[in-house]
């Protein structure tokens, strides 16, 4: 395991740890809801370490300072596009897609979106379009399904989020 993935023991929560990890692995998108200090992001990182070897993670955070910037929580991923790519999200969808395809070479490409209630209306967007068209597993964390956009709840009621 990866140092990036070390933690301390979660006693009690393999279970879940291994159960995310193998969704992951058969390239499920998973959301992990429940309230602050619960252990989501820590758990979350613990399944990552285990699909380390096989996959290429791309880990956002999602905040509330950035909730209304459009395309504020993806910006780290936007800043190595042409910024004429950016002028539609069609674009944006299209471009980013296949940057992060390159970058896996192969690899299945997890997103990790930490406080996904938190992601501004057009990343939300574009993430839950890069699901739909299998270009991304998405893993994230959340306090709950009805404060996450409209569109993960539609991928969840549709059974593309575990």
């Amino acid at each position: 395991m990866s140092p990036e993935y070390k933690s301390w023991s979660f006693i009690g929560r393999r279970a879940l740890v291994e159960d995310t990890a193998s969704h992951l692995k058969a390239a499920r998108s998973v959301i992990l809801l429940g309230g602050p200090g619960l252990g989501k992001t820590s758990l979350a990182n613990q399944a990552l370490g285990q699909i380390h070897e096989s996959t290429l993670t791309f880990r956002i955070r999602a905040t509330p300072a950035v909730s209304e910037v459009p395309y504020g929580a993806l910006g780290v991923l936007l800043s190595e596009l042409d910024h004429q790519d950016l002028t539609h999200p069609m674009f944006v969808l299209q471009e980013l897609g296949r940057h992060l395809a390159d970058q896996a070479a192969g690899r299945t490409v997890v997103l990790f979106v930490d406080n996904v209630e938190d992601l501004d209306e057009m990343s939300a967007v574009v993430v839950s379009q890069l699901v739909r068209q299998r270009a991304i597993v998405l893993l994230c964390t959340g306090g709950a399904i009805g404060r996450v956009a409209p569109e993960f709840s539609h991928l969840w009621r549709e059974g593309a989020l575990a």
